[in-house]
């Protein structure tokens, strides 16, 4: 899973200040190129870490060489993952 994998590509730093990837999880494995999951960030102050919650999916097209990644925001907590 490439969630798990993001603080290897990811720069974070910790001195002289937080700044980069905090965590990040799959949080439902909706299907086998597709899953909601969840990013949090450190920012300096006077700011506030920032948090993503998506919907990413994946398409492969390997047969022409390419890889489609879409990632949607998910704008309410009620919005069900399984919904268009």
């Amino acid at each position: 899973n490439e969630v798990d994998l993001f603080h290897t590509w990811m720069p974070s730093f910790s001195f002289p200040i937080r700044l980069g990837l905090k965590e990040s999880k799959t949080v439902i494995q909706v299907a086998r190129a597709e899953q909601v999951c969840f990013v949090s960030g450190h920012v300096p102050w006077p700011f506030r870490n920032r948090h993503l919650i998506a919907r990413a999916y994946g398409v492969d097209e390997l047969h022409d060489n390419k890889v489609i990644a879409i990632v949607r925001s998910i704008d309410e907590p009620s919005e069900h993952v399984l919904s268009g």
